[in-house]
């Protein structure tokens, strides 16, 4: 660049980049922020950590007159906390003294007066006043809100929480069968799954009749791989609902299968041939990766929680927690959790609030959300972790940006043609080869981003910037915008292949502000 550089053009040019590149780093930090405190949708709160934690994915959640209590087994005591659904307050404490193993599931009373759990496969009866083995040689222990099932050596039976006693349901040889069991969310009826080889089960579904029990009996086949992993029951309006799920693992992968039947409560099939399960989010599409579901009901309407993997904001999906109702024969869809924490076990809804465990990578926890517009008001604050949150996808987008700056190294070409061009051919103040050059960045700029448009880009990009026209009009503001940020700072005593190579300069700078944050 002949000339140099007087004092006055080093500050235009610094305080041009330098405060451009400030003024758009702050821009999205803003807007990253203010994604984070949007998060909620479907007129849920943002989600709230309960601070009750479990090491091993053992957790219990129990309803007594506007309050949840929830617990988290942990080595020898139990993490407890009471979460009132008006405010969403909570209180936390802890329950020592027992020899609970956190691998293993338990039951806890309303009043929380009350626990069950194993020990040495002895079924373990702890109360105010004394503890008691209910049972021996237990194998499994399947627990609801409501309801607790044992099976063992001896037989499956129903344990009846208040005293003790024990109803039987199978025999022992049905027990040494038994897979998993489901409860409905609000009648006395469940359902065991028992394994009977070769990829065969059989569903018994209890319902209540009298004193006890009339079981009914349904075969159910999976693919010759194929594995029985999740079952759920809920009875509505005399019809009955199963959701079961099979996977099948290879390779080092695992792939699930969703299957959904409807059958009247009176007459059951002998074959349960359930219907692959298509869940829809709000926009249509179909809900992908879908596991972990339970039936709720609510207001006499029929309800569904699960996690899926999913978009959780612009650019980023993750394992979310998702409610969904029956609409015109479809399910559907839409998400509850903001966390970025991996969401797995539903449980419980009731319509005004959710729970819901999920994993951190080092812990289990337990988090809520609420329709309550109290609730939903004292959780728009900013958070810590919004900050930093905002702060890393910014920092993300600075890198991608740097990355795309990198890209466009080819826009260089020109001014490398015109400097050649110019020596050979001795072409001095060639006016006409200056804004020959120019036009060729133009042209490879347009290329560059029509390259970088990729599914990546689109995932991650505004909206706006994905219709068929930006491809015309993203280059151009580009370009125009690149023009004028020359125009105010360029040296005119610079000769022209200098000015070709600041032109490129500007313009990769002003890309990789606009464009370059969303191609990684």
């Amino acid at each position: 660049m002949a000339g140099g550089m007087d004092l006055k053009t080093k500050y235009k040019i610094g305080l041009f980049f330098i405060g451009t590149g400030l003024a758009f780093f702050i821009a999205f930090y803003l807007i990253n922020l203010f994604n984070e405190l949007k998060l909620n949708e479907n007129g849920w709160s943002r989600s709230v950590n309960l601070g009750v934690a479990a090491s091993h994915k053992r957790v219990f959640a129990t309803e007594e007159t506007g309050e949840w209590k929830v617990y988290g087994a942990n080595e020898n005591k139990l993490q407890t906390g009471t979460l009132t659904e008006s405010n969403f307050s909570m209180k936390q404490g802890t329950v020592k003294g027992l020899e609970l193993s956190p691998y293993n599931p338990f039951w806890v009373s309303s009043d929380g007066g009350t626990v069950y759990y194993l020990k040495n496969k002895e079924l373990i009866r702890k109360d105010d006043a004394k503890e008691d083995t209910v049972a021996r040689n237990v194998d499994q222990l399947f627990t609801s809100q409501k309801l607790l099932i044992l099976s063992g050596e001896y037989g499956v039976f129903l344990v009846k929480t208040e005293s003790g006693e024990l109803d039987p349901l199978m025999d022992a040889a049905a027990a040494k069968k038994v897979k998993m069991a489901a409860f409905d969310p609000e009648s006395a009826s469940f359902l065991i799954a028992t394994d009977e080889g070769g990829n065969n089960y059989t569903f018994t579904y209890f319902l209540p009749d009298g004193d006890g029990y009339k079981p009914v009996s349904m075969s159910v086949s999976a693919y010759s791989t194929a594995v029985l992993s999740n079952v759920e029951v809920a009875k509505d309006n005399e019809m009955v609902h199963i959701i079961y799920s099979t996977i099948i693992k290879e390779g080092g992968g695992r792939n699930t299968a969703n299957y959904y039947a409807v059958f009247p409560v009176e007459k059951p099939p002998v074959h349960l041939e359930g219907i692959e399960l298509d869940i829809y989010e709000k926009h249509g599409l179909p809900i992908d990766k879908m596991e972990e579901f339970q039936f709720y009901q609510n207001n006499g309407e029929l309800q569904l929680l699960f996690h899926a993997e999913g978009p959780l904001k612009k650019g980023r999906t993750n394992v979310n927690m998702y409610e969904a109702h029956l609409e015109k024969g479809l399910w559907k869809a839409g998400r509850i959790s903001t966390h970025y924490a991996q969401a797995m076990q539903p449980l419980w809804y009731d319509g005004e609030s959710a729970g819901w465990m999920a994993f951190d990578g080092e812990k289990y926890e337990i988090w809520a959300a609420s329709r309550n517009k109290q609730v939903i008001e004292a959780n728009e604050h900013i958070r810590k972790s919004d900050v930093m949150r905002a702060l890393e996808d910014t920092f993300t987008f600075a890198t991608s940006s740097f990355v795309f700056l990198l890209f466009c190294l080819i826009l260089l070409i020109p001014a490398i043609v015109m400097i050649c061009i110019s020596f050979f051919f001795r072409i001095r103040n060639g006016k006409w080869l200056f804004y020959l050059s120019i036009l060729m960045v133009f042209g490879l700029l347009f290329v560059l981003l029509k390259k970088t448009m990729t599914d990546q880009f689109l995932f991650m990009a505004p909206d706006f910037m994905k219709t068929d026209a930006s491809r015309i009009w993203l280059p151009a503001i580009i370009s125009i915008l690149a023009a004028g940020g020359y125009r105010l700072t360029r040296n005119e005593d610079w000769e022209d292949e200098g000015k070709v190579f600041y032109f490129v300069g500007v313009i990769s700078w002003i890309a990789a502000l606009i464009a370059g944050p969303y191609i990684i």
